[in-house]
């Protein structure tokens, strides 16, 4: 099962990003303003554009 996070900026467009399971317990773990984008750095090449 996948997850979908949007990502966003303050007045931006938000991106919809989808997260396979084995992600969702550090999705979980982001704290107050924290973004997914910590993540996507972190997995850069385990990222498929579609």
């Amino acid at each position: 099962m996948n997850y979908s996070v949007h990502l966003q900026r303050h007045h931006s467009v938000r991106v919809p990003v989808l997260f396979s399971r084995k992600y969702f317990a550090e999705l979980l773990s982001l704290q107050g303003h924290e973004s997914a984008k910590k993540l996507l750095a972190r997995y850069t090449l385990m990222i498929r554009a579609y």
